[in-house]
């Protein structure tokens, strides 16, 4: 590092203007000239110092001539490569040994102390009287600083390019050609390439000025200056590259709960099996529902339907509602702390799946006073704190139960999940809000310092969360969304028809083809909430044929249309429906006996098995002479079912004492 001293002459900077000391004198004073208007300023020695102290004044180089011998290394020495270091070192040894000797720089008397020096350091090469000199001199002219002496080493050698420019920019689409065909494309492959491209130049070009095919080490040195980024973006894409090169940012600053919520999905790593059956169902789809200034998991919502508007509703409605203990289905397992989370919150944040672009999450969040955010496209670090709690959940969680596909077939080795699993959708609930409420929540998070629940405690003590007037009124609107127009026989809506005595007054007033707001429930299309326009809320509006569309789901009822459809006959006929949703209800339990996991996940699709009804089953009710002619046709399961109370060892997964426990209550599993 250079050092500078107060000295006549010597240059300074003081809040951005040059000056220059003019004199100093033995009372501590210090006269400056502004270099710019010449005008004379005297302070004292001690406050210029505090001002240097400060930062506000700065040395300069004395002339321009420093300048010139200035060292152009400014990172400390010892980032040096060891080598040059190591020189550095030599050559300050050699100027420290003449400094000893009071002489002049005359090379009859500096060439005796030269060979003693050498000797001293061993040196069988000592540099030379004019060498010597040369480094004193450098030194003295910057001011002592050391680095002048560091040896420019870098400067040797030009480092332009002398390939010709056409070459490197048929190289460079090469490069650039190869990475589309394999992102593991070797020199090699990028050699073989950049021949043919020169060869067809050449086709072009007269004999004088034929390309020459570059040597392979010339072929390396031109790929190590192409960045890493622009060769990420050629292997991998653009998207990649942006999120590997691009510097992270602090996030938002959330400063209190249920300010900023994060959404996503994600299936679980684990397979789950079914009640009766016992056979593998398939992989869940997790929804959850994340509060950024806690941590705190707010709302979740299983299915095996995967991605869908379906879900997002579920889980929104679990995450503002206050939460009810889950049924106790595994035996010994008990949940310690209670889920404070529920509450309307400001805003949402999501990313540009189809289930979140849409008028149903839109109209419930205008209806809320929710705000909707959306990430930008192929962003998941705009909302990493969702992303990363569930990688927490399949890691931390999901790979610690039997039954765990991992996050990658490569790492199962012989493990078979299929034959290892043990937990239905109610036990895989049960023991996940285990873990979520007595596990994470508990644990000390690594950027809040604390724990989760600490952190919503925290929160409640400075808001109270906002609910809706009732449980009846957020069920209302939390739900799809469709617009129809009144007529003589009320609505049709998903091919049923919904009518009540409640829309008479309104169909006298603006008469049949007024346009209505209708809300319904994927879950149970047995009845939909209707916004009349004179009306400030909704009214209860139930379907024609309850004992077909109660507690049928949407999947279920878009099934039977197909088959309907592909019958030719008509939707609205009851008898064809009926008989449609029996011949459901046979193929569903074909479905679960099926051998093939694929089918049977789709049969607990039809079944409508979620984390909201997890043991729901499908039924072609509720006319008696259909139920008993199912009984008769469906076969009785082997299978008793599982209502022992024997106790098991406590622990958050007793997957050994649950196996146990069932081969102790008659069971067998298949």
């Amino acid at each position: 590092m250079r050092s500078f001293t107060w000295q006549v002459g010597q240059l300074v900077s003081w809040h951005g203007v040059d000056y220059r000391i003019e004199r100093l004198d033995e009372h501590d004073q210090v006269l400056l000239q502004r270099r710019d208007t010449l005008a004379l300023a005297v302070h004292t020695r001690s406050e210029l110092l505090a001002q240097y102290a400060d930062g506000l004044l700065k040395f300069k180089t004395v002339d321009e001539a420093a300048k010139t011998c200035a060292p152009g290394w400014q990172r400390p020495l010892a980032d040096l490569p060891v080598h040059v270091q190591q020189e550095l070192a030599r050559r300050k040894f050699y100027i420290d040994w003449l400094s000893r000797f009071d002489h002049t720089y005359v090379e009859s008397a500096l060439k005796p102390q030269l060979a003693l020096a050498a000797t001293e350091l061993q040196d069988k090469k000592p540099p030379s009287v004019t060498t010597v000199y040369r480094w004193k001199r450098n030194l003295l002219l910057a001011g002592g600083d050391v680095r002048s002496l560091i040896p420019k080493y870098h400067r040797r050698g030009s480092s332009l390019i002398k390939t010709s420019a056409i070459v490197t920019e048929l190289f460079l689409a090469a490069v650039e050609e190869a990475a589309k065909q394999t992102p593991k494309a070797s020199m090699k492959t990028i050699r073989t390439i950049l021949f043919g491209k020169i060869e067809q130049e050449n086709k072009f070009r007269l004999a004088n000025e034929q390309l020459k095919m570059p040597h392979r080490s010339t072929l390396y040195r031109l790929y190590g200056r192409i960045d890493a980024y622009s060769i990420t973006v050629m292997k991998e894409g653009k998207a990649i590259a942006d999120q590997r090169f691009t510097l992270n940012k602090t996030g938002v600053t959330v400063t209190d709960i249920l300010e900023r919520i994060e959404a996503d999905h994600s299936p679980i790593d684990c397979f789950l099996i079914d009640d009766k059956t016992w056979l593998p169902l398939g992989r869940p789809t997790l929804t959850v529902f994340t509060d950024c200034f806690s941590r705190m998991v707010i709302g979740y919502y299983l299915s095996f339907g995967g991605t869908s508007a379906a879900a997002v509703m579920g889980g929104l409605r679990h995450a503002i509602l206050p939460k009810k203990p889950v049924p106790a289905c595994m035996p010994g397992l008990s949940i310690v702390n209670t889920w404070l989370c529920h509450g309307l919150f400001q805003m949402l944040v999501v990313d540009n799946g189809l289930e979140f672009h849409g008028q149903d999450l839109e109209a419930v969040a205008m209806d809320l006073g929710i705000t909707l955010q959306y990430c930008p496209k192929r962003q998941p670090r705009y909302k990493g704190q969702v992303e990363r709690l569930l990688q927490t959940i399949n890691y931390g969680f999901a790979h610690q139960l039997p039954g765990t596909s991992l996050a990658r077939f490569i790492d199962r080795g012989d493990y078979d999940p299929l034959k290892h699993a043990l937990m239905t959708l109610s036990e895989f609930q049960h023991a996940f809000e285990k873990w979520l409420l007595d596990d994470y929540s508990q644990t000390i998070h690594r950027i809040t310092k604390t724990t989760p629940a600490a952190k919503w405690k925290e929160g409640l003590s400075r808001i109270t969360p906002r609910l809706p007037a009732d449980v009846g009124a957020l069920t209302r609107r939390i739900g799809l969304i469709a617009e129809r127009s009144l007529r003589n026989d009320g609505f049709t809506l998903n091919c049923i028809r919904y009518s009540s005595s409640d829309l008479q007054a309104a169909l006298h007033q603006f008469g049949p083809g007024i346009r209505c707001r209708l809300a319904y429930d994927p879950e149970n299309l047995g009845s939909i909430e209707v916004w009349l326009p004179n009306n400030e809320s909704p009214i209860t509006v139930p379907a024609v044929n309850q004992n077909y569309a109660q507690g049928l789901t949407l999947y279920q009822h878009n099934l039977l249309q197909q088959e309907l459809r592909e019958m030719g006959r008509d939707a609205e006929d009851t008898a064809a429906l009926e008989q449609a949703r029996l011949a459901l209800s046979k193929s569903v339990e074909a479905l679960m006996n099926s051998r093939k996991q694929m089918q049977r996940r789709k049969a607990a699709r039809l079944h409508g098995k979620t984390s909201a009804h997890p043991a729901r089953e499908f039924t072609p009710l509720p006319a008696k002479a259909i139920t008993s002619a199912v009984r008769e046709e469906r076969p009785s399961s082997p299978i008793p079912t599982f209502t022992s109370t024997t106790s098991a060892p406590t622990g958050l997964f007793p997957a050994q004492s649950l196996a146990a426990h069932r081969l102790q209550s008659g069971e067998q599993h298949e």
